[in-house]
């Protein structure tokens, strides 16, 4: 059960982060960002860097949406 909530919380912070792209992207060009609940609660530029922010704000990083933020105009190619 707490596996399923954990995967709803995760699906709607992806939701918020797609919704919410461009203003993020403004905001946080070329960096990570951990989202959570609907938030971006810290931006680094590593995800080394957000996982350690994030956890000494007492947040699961595990269980936190982190994502790199390209600038505009940017196409990764992966």
């Amino acid at each position: 059960m707490e596996e399923m909530a954990a995967l709803r919380t995760a699906e709607r912070d992806n939701e918020w982060l797609q919704t919410n792209f461009e203003k993020v992207q403004k905001e946080h060009p070329n960096k990570f960002v951990a989202v959570s609940r609907g938030r971006v609660i810290v931006a680094g530029d590593s995800a080394d860097d957000v996982v350690k922010k994030a956890e000494e704000k007492g947040v699961d990083s595990a269980t936190t949406l982190i994502e790199f933020i390209p600038e505009k105009g940017l196409i990764l190619i992966l």
